[in-house]
């Protein structure tokens, strides 16, 4: 039976990657779409989620727009340098037919993970305003939801904010420390392993061959977010960030995991740190799950499933 999906998403390139794959594997069934802010304003994430799903044939899949700001303290002006002034590369993409539903965001994550007990896994691929507000509205989230895979977090590696921070995480801390402090099914998806996960000039080309709508989708978006790797890191491809927290959700036997608890630092110059902890002893005894953080992946084996869902 194909594993129920809420995804929560501000794409961005590497998000819409992660939608399609999404979207593309059997073994997932997409109930719904979050919108939020991060990678480019919530008002126009909404309307790039609602074109993939357009796109890749799903408009019927709800989507609902969420917060548009952190808990606390300004939002951070969007990366356009990164994923373009849309979030989509800079490639202009037609406007939606369909729209929104009316509820938001924390509204219709609790209304779907409190009618499915035990069904959903939340994929969280943006800052985690959300998840925390939802976990506001009700508690019982923490232990009625099957399982959230969060993409964020640094541990052993530098962040890509700040020499500590990941995005993710740094553009909502509070919300990061309150989602992460629940004791629930959680897994983090890290920079320690999406950096090792790199798509390739020759690995993106090989969508294009037969030529077809998809394919050619995927290279127009990603050359303008490739453009900003070459600048940034020197890197010949991209970081597939968000398809490998999917590829987790979905193959975690591709990954090993350490369980810890993990701390997030609030504000100064190491805000959106993510500090690794040993887990309490009760929850080793069973009283609650600890978190598991992703400390090794076969990279070489999510690039194969990423390019077997995406070439359908």
């Amino acid at each position: 039976m194909p594993r129920k999906l809420l995804i929560d998403t501000d794409p961005g390139v590497d998000d819409a990657l992660a939608l399609l794959l999404a979207l593309g594997s059997p073994e997932a069934e997409v109930v719904g779409i979050t919108t939020t802010f991060g990678n480019i304003e919530t008002d126009a994430a909404t309307l790039n989620a609602l074109y993939l799903l357009e796109f890749s044939g799903h408009p019927e899949i709800p989507v609902a727009q969420g917060a548009s700001a952190p808990l606390h303290g300004a939002r951070r002006p969007a990366p356009t340098h990164v994923h373009g002034e849309n979030g989509m590369g800079n490639v202009l993409i037609p406007a939606p037919r369909s729209h929104p539903i009316r509820d938001a965001a924390p509204e219709f994550i609790v209304r779907t993970v409190m009618g499915h007990p035990g069904e959903i896994t939340l994929i969280m691929l943006g800052p985690l305003t959300n998840l925390a507000l939802a976990l506001e509205l009700e508690p019982r989230l923490s232990t009625t939801v099957a399982q959230v895979v969060i993409m964020g977090g640094a541990f052993r590696v530098r962040g890509n904010v700040s020499d500590t921070a990941e995005a993710n995480i740094f553009n909502d801390p509070v919300a990061a420390s309150r989602v992460l402090s629940q004791g629930w099914p959680l897994t983090l998806v890290g920079l320690d392993v999406t950096t090792r996960v790199v798509l390739t000039p020759d690995y993106l080309q090989r969508f294009r061959q037969p030529p077809h709508r998809l394919g050619e989708l995927i290279w127009r978006i990603t050359r303008f977010y490739e453009d900003f790797h070459l600048r940034r890191y020197g890197l010949l491809g991209l970081y597939a960030h968000d398809p490998t927290a999917v590829a987790c959700a979905l193959e975690p036997g591709l990954f090993e995991y350490e369980e810890a608890r993990v701390a997030v630092t609030l504000e100064g110059p190491e805000a959106g740190r993510t500090v690794q902890q040993p887990p309490p002893s009760g929850l080793l005894r069973g009283a609650g799950h600890a978190t598991k953080i992703c400390s090794d992946v076969r990279a070489w084996q999510v690039l194969d499933f990423i390019h077997r869902r995406l070439a359908r």
